[in-house]
């Protein structure tokens, strides 16, 4: 697995510590920009939380999107499994024909039952 690939899946399992992780870094970072201003300590410690408080809304939501697309990506990819297994499965129990190239057995296709059970 790639860097980035291993970065991903680390973030999808650990959202509440990324988050609070990068709380932590913004609050660093922005009180550092704000010592070096010349403003009062009062001025420095509120815009310090407000700009570490804005980041960490903006990574919630960002975090609350790429949630929403992996669920609906996953919904779909375990949808595929899922059928993919449930012929393979009418396939090894012979209730239909195997796909074209396969090895699996000569049962009757889906047709064949379709057809049997509409002249019962």
């Amino acid at each position: 697995m790639s860097t980035a690939a291993d970065i991903k899946d680390w973030l999808q399992h650990h959202k509440l510590k990324a988050i609070g992780s990068f709380w932590l870094a913004t609050v660093a970072g922005s009180a550092a920009v704000q010592y070096a201003r010349p403003i009062p300590t009062q001025l420095k410690v509120i815009h310090t939380r407000v700009y570490a408080q804005a980041f960490t809304l903006a990574a919630l939501a960002a975090a609350g999107i790429v949630d929403i697309y992996d669920h609906r990506t996953q919904t779909n990819q375990d949808m595929v499994t899922y059928t993919d297994r449930i012929r393979i499965l009418e396939e090894r129990l012979h209730l239909i024909s195997p796909r074209p190239g396969t090895e699996i057995g000569d049962g009757p296709t889906a047709q064949d039952k379709e057809t049997k059970s509409q002249k019962s």
